[in-house]
């Protein structure tokens, strides 16, 4: 299937730019990535993004918007959100403890951080992918209820 491909190749780019910025010692790219992990607004974006996503693809993939339809869009926001949102403390807590020397996890070795940063790459990766698969849904059905099917008359 055309998107699995999609999901996994935007997987491994992830996965490969993350270890790369983690990998690299540059300065810069190390004071960047804390400015944006530390960012006080980022966990509203995150709600604000995955609800606007979800509500979208509910409104548009579903013909009838009943009560069985409202409580999964209120428990796909909230899963979504809530999955994202620990990856990203996760993920902070484990740069900050491992490339600025800040205890986040007290009494946690390398092993355990790099267990963290698995997991907290594992919840990222799923919260993105869900989106993805969303967005997806929600442009082909548009898309496909757009389209007119004419009638051929037999000769």
């Amino acid at each position: 299937m055309k998107v699995e491909q999609t999901s996994r190749g935007i997987a491994l780019i992830a996965l490969a730019s993350i270890f790369l910025v983690l990998a690299s010692n540059s300065s810069d790219i190390a004071n960047y990535l804390r400015s944006g992990i530390e960012m006080k607004r980022i966990y509203m974006g995150i709600w604000c993004i995955v609800s606007a996503l979800v509500i979208w693809h509910h409104v548009i993939c579903s013909r009838d918007i009943d009560y069985d339809i409202l409580i999964d869009m209120v428990f796909n926001i909230f899963t979504l959100s809530v999955a994202a949102q620990s990856s990203i403390m996760l993920f902070k807590g484990v740069v900050l403890q491992t490339m600025y020397d800040e205890k986040y996890f007290l009494n946690f070795d390398q092993l355990d951080l790099a267990c963290l940063f698995v997991v907290s790459l594992i919840l990222i990766l799923y919260t993105l992918r869900k989106m993805y698969r969303y967005m997806i849904e929600a442009l082909r059905f548009g898309r496909s209820e757009d389209m007119t099917v004419e009638q051929v008359k037999a000769p």
